[in-house]
């Protein structure tokens, strides 16, 4: 099949819900005229997988399209999207050594910074 299933995944939904994973989602890209639908719920499957640590994620796109319920290559094309508009940034193209793509979140990047001069 060539996209994934379009009907939530109960497996993947419970497994979120039971681990605790929420999304802390930066409210202006809802009003971001420049994103599809899609982008967004892309972006929050990103902002599901940053690493509390490093405040990056590196999910591959493969699973990003399941979360979703996209094709692999619409996760591609909202990515393109979403770094034109600054919403995510490459810090490694992880495909030259087998790995997925790591990003970062300028948005979020920024919230904590103001956070932190208070």
């Amino acid at each position: 099949m060539a996209y994934a299933d379009s009907a939530p995944c109960p497996s993947i939904g419970q497994s979120l819900l039971l681990s605790g994973r929420f999304a802390q989602v930066e409210h202006p890209i809802i009003a971001d005229r420049r994103l599809t639908d899609l982008d967004v719920r892309i972006f929050t499957a990103y902002a599901m997988h940053r690493n509390a640590v490093y405040g990056m994620a590196w999910p591959r796109y493969k699973t990003i399209a399941i979360i979703v319920g996209c094709h692999v290559d619409s996760v591609g094309r909202s990515v393109a999207r979403l770094e034109k508009c600054n919403w995510l940034v490459r810090v490694a193209d992880g495909r030259v050594r087998g790995h997925s793509i790591t990003f970062r979140f300028p948005a979020a990047d920024l919230r904590q910074q103001q956070q932190q001069r208070r």
